[in-house]
């Protein structure tokens, strides 16, 4: 879910709290990068601990440059949904509390989900693939 901290100001990022569903930002940024997906882990208030942010956030500029609409954010939305899934199953899986081991665990060739975590980089990479960077 989103959450507003500026009190009304409309900007062009979304701040997601991941706290409801268990996983922090670092996993959930570490396979949506694997998915073609870039954002960042973001601490959120109430955190206690840096190195575990709870939440993520998103910017939309480098959507809104390459001509993408509200269709294309709502199948951006859901990617990310389903990057966090990914991520929770892949976090299940891993049976170490430290988020190098989490690295290495997910950058291995037997990674189990890694069919995945390709097919959701195929989506996403054939919906851009649509909208080129301006100028390249």
């Amino acid at each position: 879910m989103g959450i507003n901290f500026s009190g009304g100001t409309d900007d062009h990022l979304v701040l997601v709290d991941l706290n409801p569903s268990g996983i922090d930002g670092a996993y959930v940024e570490k396979i949506l990068d694997m998915a073609s997906i870039t954002l960042n882990k973001n601490s959120l208030p109430g955190d206690t601990n840096a190195k575990k942010p709870g939440g993520i956030r998103i910017g939309s500029p480098a959507m809104t440059t390459r001509g993408l609409g509200e269709k294309e954010f709502a199948l951006a939305a859901d990617f990310i949904h389903e990057g966090v899934q990914i991520s929770l199953e892949a976090k299940s899986l891993f049976s170490e509390t430290k988020f190098p081991g989490f690295l290495k665990f997910v950058s291995s060739p037997e990674f189990p989900l890694g069919d995945k975590v390709s097919e959701l980089r195929r989506k996403v990479e054939a919906l851009v693939a649509q909208y080129p960077i301006p100028g390249v």
